[in-house]
């Protein structure tokens, strides 16, 4: 008997600000890790599931040449996290997280915990696809990762200690795409940082085009952009070029992949600098390059330190970040706006470019209330409209459908200026559409403006060939003049 596709669960791992560490032990590495064996069914994993589960987790690096005796060490590496501890009374901002693609959460445990240590609540789920629990790299598999977001967003609701004033959005590789168009859908994300995210490798074009949140001229928060080294301009020409209203910050570390944006990567990474420090090197320089590892300096032939100073750049600019829109700290602010050069960090770690946002146009509401104002009204709304397109030429305040049946209830109730008005704003905000033209024609006619007309439906005919009432109507108008 088939019963049919049923809602699938959705796993919400919430780190927060915590009151004095009490007996508890901190988690390990494998605490976390087992977390993800009931990630998509919430059944209580067996002894043998978990034990199939890490025998996988191994094979997987060992594929990758990681030794065995790394991984096992890692398991066991304690964290700064305790489970279940008592909370804080808060409130504290909260920040969604969205995990990159067919991921898991736990693959950026450092930054969490970093945030939570700092009074932060983060709330993270996991990258699982609409129907099997595996991603999708299309429209419907983002959808689903934005309306898992919304879900735990409502459910946070429940949480006493969350401030719900104060949201922001946090999201690596896919799940940055999943985060960024969260923010264009729902106002209440007050800022953004997406790390190296899907929106930076362009996708675009015919893809995405339909997608309504995909729309980042319709952003309105503050917006952060961390890429990797593989990063090129050209790949803004989709969703980080086209935000205009809202303030975007873009920060390039040249020594980091890709993979390098989540802490899982780095934790391998110094397991298997320890193993090199103890297995491998010359026994006479053992000693010192203990010594310099454990006072922070990492020799190239052990560990290229520009890498893990990246990745703690990223936890220091992320926090910066949040502080500033999420606490209204000025000190974060200044940290933000300031630079990392400014801020004593070189230039060779991370490149920073920062673009202001634009003044936020009036929305069609808004700007109708203008045109409606007496007297003056449509003039102020056309003089306001030109001064706004030169700074945005694409901008479209509002729709032509709407400005088109405006202009015709205004024809037929006889305010035969008015309706000129209104049809010309059309057609400067419009100015390759046939339809437009061809009614701004038929106002002119009324208004016995017989040579504007006449050119009216000409530029219709040019835009639509097959225009027939254009045709018709230039015969008509054929000898008149004004």
């Amino acid at each position: 008997v088939y019963r049919g596709e049923k809602a699938r669960p959705v796993q919400i791992s919430i780190w927060y600000p915590a009151k004095k560490r009490s007996t508890l032990p901190r988690m390990s590495y494998v605490d976390y890790l087992l977390k993800v064996v009931n990630e998509t069914d919430f059944a209580i994993p067996d002894k043998a599931a978990k034990q199939a589960f890490l025998l996988k987790w191994k094979q997987d690096y060992e594929r990758r040449k990681i030794p065995v005796d790394v991984l096992i060490e890692l398991l066991s590496e304690k964290m700064n996290a305790v489970e279940n501890a008592e909370a804080s009374a808060g409130p504290f901002p909260l920040i969604l997280y969205a995990a990159s693609i067919n991921s898991s959460p736990y693959e950026n445990l450092f930054l969490f915990e970093y945030l939570a240590s700092h009074g932060y609540i983060v709330a993270a789920v996991p990258s699982n696809g609409r129907h099997s629990g595996i991603m999708t790299m299309d429209w419907e598999g983002s959808n689903a990762q934005v309306d898992d977001l919304a879900f735990v967003l409502a459910y946070m609701k429940s949480d006493s200690t969350v401030d719900f004033e104060r949201i922001g959005a946090l999201g690596f590789s896919w799940g940055g795409l999943a985060v960024s168009q969260l923010a264009v859908k729902n106002h209440l994300i007050d800022g953004t940082v997406c790390l190296d995210g899907g929106v930076r490798f362009g996708f675009d074009g015919n893809r995405w085009k339909n997608y309504p949140y995909y729309r980042s001229d319709k952003l309105r928060s503050p917006f952060m952009l961390m890429s990797s080294r593989g990063y090129r301009e050209a790949t803004r020409k989709d969703f980080i070029s086209r935000i205009k209203y809202a303030p975007v910050f873009h920060l390039n570390y040249p020594f980091l992949q890709h993979s390098k944006f989540c802490s899982a990567d780095h934790q391998i990474r110094l397991g298997w600098i320890r193993k090199q420090m103890t297995d491998k090197v010359n026994p006479l320089n053992r000693k010192k390059l203990r010594r310099d590892f454990n006072a922070g300096k990492y020799p190239t032939q052990i560990l290229n330190d520009r890498i893990i100073r990246s990745y703690e750049l990223l936890c220091f600019y992320t926090g910066a970040f949040f502080d500033w829109v999420l606490k209204d700290d000025p000190k974060g602010q200044a940290v933000v706006f300031r630079g990392p050069a400014r801020n004593g960090y070189p230039a060779e770690l991370v490149q920073y470019q920062a673009n202001a946002a634009l003044p936020v146009p009036p929305n069609q509401a808004e700007f109708i209330q203008i045109m409606q104002r007496k007297p003056g009204g449509l003039t102020e709304a056309k003089r306001l409209f030109l001064e706004l397109r030169k700074k945005d030429p694409e901008l479209k305040i509002f729709s032509e459908a709407y400005m088109n049946n405006l202009g015709y209830r205004l024809l037929h109730g006889n305010r035969i200026d008015e309706a000129i008005s209104v049809l010309e704003l059309n057609a400067i905000a419009y100015p390759n559409s046939a339809n437009v033209y061809d009614s701004l024609g038929e106002a002119y006619a009324a208004g016995k403006a017989y040579q504007k007309a006449i050119r009216s439906y000409q530029r219709s005919l040019e835009l639509d060939r097959t225009n027939a009432n254009a045709v018709k109507m230039l015969r008509k108008l054929k000898g008149k003049d004004d």
